[in-house]
């Protein structure tokens, strides 16, 4: 049964990271003086991925939760650790790699292009505070990891809080009702003009 999950949840992923990088290629073609763009709404894909994540989250924050040697403090620190980490060395090399193709190839432009990216850098491109535009980051699709993390920064405390009180369903329905919350604070306050990453935060 672990075998056939695990390999439909493989599948989803093959087939939905090729919506998402049609998307972004934005491959299109003309017909009858109409360009058509199959991959138009491959973006929603991404929706996949945040479900999977918090499907493999809720499985890592259960376990975790019974775990009564370790402090809340180290539980918590240790798991987010454990989240940048395992992100750090891919994203390192990729915004190197960023970072010498703007040089090369933009070098005039590479401040303007560089410092409004430099929330990238530390993948916290999408925190509320930030006024930049999503476009402004260096590498754009990494606001998914950045919107995971700061949603994560948030959510993994309140669950492992309210998990010794209570069955983990209820706690889902309070983080729900969380972010109801955050999202009519920030929506009465904005008179429901939300940024968008603010919005992305709360899609993750």
């Amino acid at each position: 049964m672990g075998k056939q999950r695990n390999n439909i949840i493989e599948l989803g992923r093959f087939v939905y990271s090729l919506l998402v990088v049609g998307y972004h290629i934005q491959l299109s073609y003309d017909e009858d003086n109409e360009t058509l763009d199959p991959f138009d709404d491959g973006a929603l894909a991404v929706e996949y991925y945040f479900i999977l994540s918090g499907y493999f989250l809720a499985r890592s924050l259960e376990k975790l939760s019974l775990d009564e040697k370790t402090s809340f403090f180290m539980k918590y620190f240790n798991f987010m650790k454990n989240k940048v980490k395992s992100l750090l060395n891919v994203h390192i090399i990729a915004i190197i790699a960023v970072i010498i193709i703007i040089a090369s190839c933009d070098s005039k432009n590479f401040v303007d292009k560089f410092v409004p990216g430099i929330t990238s850098i530390f993948l916290v491109q999408m925190i509320v505070v930030w006024h930049g535009d999503l476009k402004d980051a260096l590498i754009v699709p990494e606001w998914y990891l950045s919107s995971k993390l700061i949603s994560m920064l948030f959510m993994v405390p309140i669950f492992l809080g309210f998990r010794k009180i209570m069955r983990g369903e209820f706690v889902t329905l309070i983080l729900l009702g969380v972010l109801l919350i955050f999202g009519l604070i920030f929506g009465f306050s904005t008179n429901w003009k939300l940024k968008n990453n603010m919005v992305f935060n709360l899609r993750a």
